[in-house]
């Protein structure tokens, strides 16, 4: 799904948070909001983004967060790993793209549109979403979703000081 024909039809984004789930949909080249979930659970999580889109789509784009220097990070990691059960879970086709900056874009879009503080974090992560849909839309690279589980992190060793 990273090639430009493979584009069409229509795509469920997701932009995954600790706290909330921004979900959005992609048909015929137009992103829209859908709704932002309390998280309740990857598995409910899941069933509830299912329940929202109703037929499947042709695929699902998860916003990968930036890694920065360590490949590990827990946004990233909790991203691949959401990627990974939704295609599990699903059979849909899942892919990752970047997502930097989406939600500062999204929030000032809505504060654009007028919205204040209570309406911005109902409604940011749902149009975090879109900005990441709207970044595949146009054709920014995309990764598959992990087939496994990534091994865990390892344990932070103590700072050990100089004799």
């Amino acid at each position: 799904m990273d090639g430009g024909e493979r584009r069409q039809g229509r795509f469920v984004g997701l932009d995954v948070g600790e706290v909330r789930l921004g979900v959005a949909t992609l048909v015929e080249g137009v992103a829209t909001p859908v709704e932002t979930l309390t998280r309740a659970g990857t598995r409910r999580d899941i069933a509830t983004v299912q329940a929202l889109v109703g037929a499947p789509p042709a695929g699902a784009v998860v916003g990968l967060p930036p890694e920065g220097d360590d490949p590990r990070t827990c946004a990233a990691r909790r991203a691949r790993e959401f990627a990974r059960r939704l295609r599990e879970t699903t059979g849909w086709e899942v892919v990752l793209v970047d997502e930097a900056d989406s939600s500062a874009i999204a929030r000032a879009r809505l504060q654009a549109l007028g919205l204040r503080a209570g309406g911005l974090r109902s409604q940011l992560d749902a149009w975090a979403a879109v900005e990441i849909l709207q970044r595949f839309a146009a054709g920014a690279p995309a990764q598959a979703a992990p087939r496994a589980a990534e091994p865990p992190l390892a344990p932070a060793q103590p700072a050990r000081g100089r004799r």
